[in-house]
């Protein structure tokens, strides 16, 4: 039996460092994919046929996105058919979207923000991703900072103007009850972690790990072993 490869994509302009508390069983192959700086114009199904190009098809895929990254997750699996795609902390359609950023998106206000501000950290930002230990503001002020604008730029017109129509097959939700930046009240998830924020997948890594383990340990033992060499 070849080993389930698990393909992950981080939040928005962020980077693996967001998954350092999460643990995979030894069962699964995880491989981070890493975020590509866009090319000037291109498009979002461009983009998503780039980072298809990194997986390797000749094994069983499970495909996990955090926040942007599960839009970004959902949009591969329409190409590659994964065995199952878990998307943490993210949306499954622009209606799931808070009215607010629907507005922003309609009018693209986003494009005349100046996001080098977003490139400082800031009690809103800490508010907004839930971040409340020292450990939790110096993790975000580090991403936020090493981020780059034109990734970060591209990246929030995407969201804003993705418009999804087809249902993801094999789709499994993991939510904060508590994160503010998608509020939970806008979404179905699968499973709901209690007091979770939109940066639960490092604060409370214990309780999303047990969740995400017990989900891959089934499909690597119950689905992979039908995929044939």
């Amino acid at each position: 039996m070849k080993k389930t490869s698990l393909y992950i994509l981080s939040g928005l302009a962020t980077d693996e460092r967001i998954f350092s508390n999460i643990h995979f069983p030894q069962s699964i192959e995880a491989h981070h994919i890493a975020w590509k700086i866009p090319s000037r114009k291109e498009t979002f199904a461009a983009y998503i046929d780039r980072l298809v190009k990194e997986i390797d098809q000749s094994k069983p895929i499970i495909l996990l996105g955090l926040s942007f990254g599960g839009v970004v997750a959902q949009e591969i699996a329409k190409k590659i058919n994964p065995l199952c795609t878990i998307i943490i902390s993210s949306i499954i359609s622009h209606k799931e979207l808070p009215w607010y950023f629907r507005q922003l998106g309609n009018v693209k206000v986003n494009r005349v923000v100046p996001y080098g501000i977003l490139k400082f950290p800031n009690r809103g930002l800490d508010w907004i991703f839930g971040a409340n230990s020292r450990e939790d503001k110096n993790l975000l002020a580090g991403i936020i900072k090493d981020a780059n604008v034109t990734l970060l730029k591209w990246s929030i017109e995407q969201i804003l103007s993705w418009k999804n129509n087809a249902e993801t097959k094999n789709l499994f939700r993991i939510h904060g009850d508590n994160d503010k930046l998608l509020p939970l009240k806008n979404n179905k998830a699968d499973v709901i972690i209690k007091g979770g924020g939109h940066l639960m997948i490092y604060n409370k890594a214990e309780e999303v790990e047990l969740v995400i383990s017990s989900v891959l340990s089934r499909l690597s033992t119950s689905q992979a072993d039908n995929f044939k060499d």
